[in-house]
Formats: structure tokens, C-alpha cells, sequence
């Protein structure tokens, strides 16, 4: 869903997408504001992740690793992937930085970040 809404954003699959980049964040926040809300108000936020072949770290490795955060964890049930969830805003830079740590981590595992999602919350 992250992906498709990014490639839509970016005009296609032309532009590398970044997940979990301050860029790409941007990005679904500039369309949140569109629908009135500017990130600021702390949300239900879910992260997906996916293991990009066998040879990935397990997923037991991965909760391990993300145990590390305040996060309700728990499996998708689509191509083995994770998500994770967990109360923030989205619009800060320490949001960024956890993303972006998010990314390199569990690139770093084998892992694919796969951006995040939430709901809009209007009238802050």
C-alpha cells in the first residue's frame, strides 16, 4: 500500500523509493494534509517489514531486535513479513530518524522496511 501510494505521488515507477526515508515520509505527509491532518497528533502507527529471501535473519532475530523499542510486534501472515505498532505523531524529525534506523537495520538483517501507515486524525 506504502509503495503504491509513493509510486502514484512520485508520477510512476521512474524514482527509487526509499522506505522509511525523510523523503518518502514527507510524501504521505504532504497527502495526510490534504485530508487536514499535519501529523502532529500522536496515532496508532503500523510498520511492515518483510524477509527479502531465505537466507534473512528470522523472525525471532528481528523481534529481538525491534524488542529494543515500545512496539506491539506480531506476524502478518503474508509472505512471512512482520509488523509492528506502536502510539507516535509522524511528523517529526525523530520520527524520521526512527524510520530511517528502521530501514538500515533490517536492511542490514535482510530484511525489507516497507514504510508505515496510519489513520488521519483531524483538528489539531
Amino acid at each position: 500500500m506504502f509503495r503504491a501510494l509513493l509510486r502514484r505521488l512520485l508520477g510512476g515507477p521512474k524514482k527509487p523509493v526509499i522506505m522509511g526515508s525523510p523523503s518518502a515520509n514527507a510524501l504521505v505527509r504532504k497527502e495526510m494534509r490534504k485530508s487536514g491532518d499535519d501529523g502532529t497528533a500522536e496515532r496508532l502507527v503500523r510498520h511492515l517489514a518483510y524477509p527479502k529471501s531465505e537466507a534473512s535473519a528470522s523472525t525471532f532475530e528481528v523481534f529481538d531486535f525491534l524488542g529494543q523499542f515500545d512496539l506491539v510486534l506480531s506476524e502478518t501472515g503474508f509472505q512471512n513479513g512482520i509488523q509492528f505498532e506502536h502510539r507516535s505523531e509522524v511528523a517529526s524529525e525523530a520520527f524520521d530518524t526512527f524510520t530511517s534506523r528502521l530501514f538500515d537495520e533490517l536492511n542490514a538483517m535482510g530484511w525489507r522496511y516497507d514504510g508505515w501507515e496510519c489513520g488521519i486524525v483531524k483538528g489539531y
